[in-house]
C-alpha cells in the first residue's frame, strides 16, 4: 500500500495536467468514432433509428457500384 502511495504523491501532478487534454481529446475524436461505428450498425431516418446489425455491410459489400468503385479507385 505504501508503494501505491508514493507513486501516487510522485505522479499526481501529471495526471493534474494531462487529465485536460484526454477530457478533449474524448470530446472531440473518442466520441464521434464511437458514434460512427454505433451508426454504421443502424438504419438511420428522421423519425427514429432501426439496429440493422451486419445488413448495412452486406448491402454495401455486395452491391456492383460499390465494388466497382472500389475497383476504379
Amino acid at each position: 500500500m505504501a508503494k501505491i502511495t508514493r507513486f501516487w504523491h510522485r505522479y499526481k501532478w501529471s495526471y493534474f495536467f494531462i487529465a485536460p487534454s484526454m477530457i478533449l481529446f474524448f470530446l472531440f475524436i473518442g466520441y464521434p468514432v464511437l458514434r460512427a461505428v454505433v451508426l454504421a450498425f443502424q438504419k438511420v431516418s428522421l423519425r427514429s433509428t432501426e439496429w440493422t446489425g451486419l445488413k448495412n455491410f452486406v448491402d454495401v459489400f455486395s452491391s456492383r457500384l460499390f465494388l466497382d468503385s472500389m475497383w476504379h479507385t
